[in-house]
């Protein structure tokens, strides 16, 4: 075997080799960015609840955390139970798109849902992953292509409930049938110690 066969045999394995490498690493490096996009998604969803969770409890800002004292010492004693939500829904839903628009690689986002009340905020965020090139498509399922993720947070508000009854109990307090109902209770709790 002469060493110009055994040159051209190199550049031939090489041509057939490289276009399946480099397939693969495509392939891989967009696996990355669907991962990367899929847990940073998720993760905005699971911080905006939390962060809308003090929007409602505290009238707490989404961006910085800091509480609006007045606005929130100057909500109704029925707030919880009569209070509309949509204005705090939009400012979540808001905040939520704004971090969703910064830092994925290939999501996009189809739609956005926030729903809240007094005691529960729910976000559901729709989209799909934008990959161009058809064959590295084909490594993903049809299911893979578009995700939806949700999260649901239970808003327990001890802080209210310790408002609520120490207004009631003030007004109790000044009514003489409720004060004794107060006594009866206080004493009842008492021989259960």
């Amino acid at each position: 075997m002469d060493k110009s066969t055994v040159k051209g045999s190199y550049t031939v394995e090489a041509a057939l080799i490289l276009p399946i490498i480099l397939f693969i690493i495509i392939g891989l490096m967009y696996l990355g960015f669907y991962l990367h996009d899929k847990v940073k998604i998720q993760s905005i969803i699971n911080d905006t609840s939390t962060r809308g969770g003090e929007l409602i409890q505290y009238e707490a800002d989404l961006e910085t955390g800091l509480i609006d004292y007045d606005r929130y010492q100057n909500r109704s004693l029925l707030y919880p139970y009569f209070a509309d939500f949509s204005k705090k829904e939009y400012e979540i839903d808001t905040y939520l798109v704004e971090r969703l628009k910064r830092g994925l690689f290939i999501a996009k986002i189809d739609s956005v849902t926030v729903s809240a009340s007094s005691n529960k905020i729910h976000i559901l965020v729709n989209g799909h992953m934008d990959i161009p090139f058809r064959e590295v498509k084909q490594l993903f399922t049809d299911n893979g292509l578009t995700f939806s993720n949700e999260s649901t947070m239970e808003i327990h508000n001890t802080v209210e409930f310790i408002r609520i009854f120490d207004v009631f109990s003030g007004v109790a307090e000044k009514v003489k049938f409720i004060d004794e109902i107060l006594q009866n209770l206080q004493r009842l709790i008492g021989s259960f110690n």
